[in-house]
Formats: C-alpha cells, sequence, structure tokens
C-alpha cells in the first residue's frame, strides 16, 4: 500500500501468477518505473510480437500477440491527463479469456 504522500507517484506491477515471467514487488515513483522499463529493453521478448490499442476497463492499453496468442497486457490509469498506474499482466490463466489475434484480411 501507498503512502498518502505517494498518492500522485506513478505505479508500476506485475502479475505472471508464477507461471510467467514477472517482476516480484511493485514498483513506485516516476524516477524507478522509468528505469524500470528502460532496462526491460534489455530483456528477451519475442521479436515478432503484435501490439494493439485497446481500452480495458475504460482506460488505455495495449494488448500483445506472440505468434497469434495473446502475450500479455499492458494497461494504465490515467488521472486528470497523467499516467497513475501501470499494470502488467502476463499470468495466462487471467489472460485465456482475451480473444486471439483475428487473421489478417486478404
Amino acid at each position: 500500500m501507498r503512502a498518502p504522500t505517494d498518492r500522485y507517484s506513478p505505479f508500476q506491477a506485475t502479475d505472471g501468477g508464477g507461471k510467467a515471467t514477472a517482476v516480484p514487488n511493485p514498483v513506485y515513483g516516476a524516477g524507478r518505473v522509468a528505469r524500470f522499463f528502460l532496462g526491460a529493453r534489455q530483456k528477451p521478448i519475442p521479436q515478432d510480437l503484435v501490439r494493439r490499442f485497446v481500452e480495458i476497463n475504460g482506460q488505455p492499453g495495449i494488448v500483445a500477440y506472440h505468434q497469434g496468442q495473446v502475450f500479455g497486457v499492458f494497461t494504465m490509469d490515467v488521472v486528470e491527463g497523467r499516467i497513475r498506474n501501470i499494470y502488467i499482466v502476463s499470468n495466462p490463466d487471467k489472460l485465456e479469456r482475451l480473444p486471439n489475434l483475428p487473421p489478417a484480411p486478404c
């Protein structure tokens, strides 16, 4: 739980459900979240990911697909035009409800 003085600092959390790679602890503060994302660029991820911008629970998000299957979901809480929270879900149990990538039209 964040302290009340930190209520406007960005917060990032991941959920791999023990079945997918995820950061074990939440990351608090704009600088730490930025460093997390810069460091994440160094991690091996599939190069052929397909990303689609979507709305999830009324907020902006991205669904990533690998070989047509849902690979992960990235969502944000936006408050007063600022990113307040970031969530990354790669837990296959939570992703199974999402549709796979439809085939490209011919």
